[in-house]
């Protein structure tokens, strides 16, 4: 009798299946960090895509 205990050593995949086996959101969601970062996505007004974008700081501004 052979019994065998099968386990996943690792899993690879792309964007939107990596989404799908580890419960997160996919590649054009409002937060669609894996590691939890704090880079939240904007939107187009009627759209449901969010794109990543990377603002200047307050403090950075310039005064035109």
């Amino acid at each position: 009798i052979f019994t065998a205990t099968p386990f996943l050593a690792g899993a690879t995949a792309d964007t939107p299946g990596m989404a799908f086996m580890g419960g997160f959101v996919g590649h054009q969601g409002r937060v669609h960090c894996r590691l939890h970062c704090p880079l939240i996505g904007r939107r187009k007004d009627e759209s449901g895509t969010y794109y990543p974008a990377a603002f200047r700081p307050h403090q950075e501004h310039d005064e035109d």
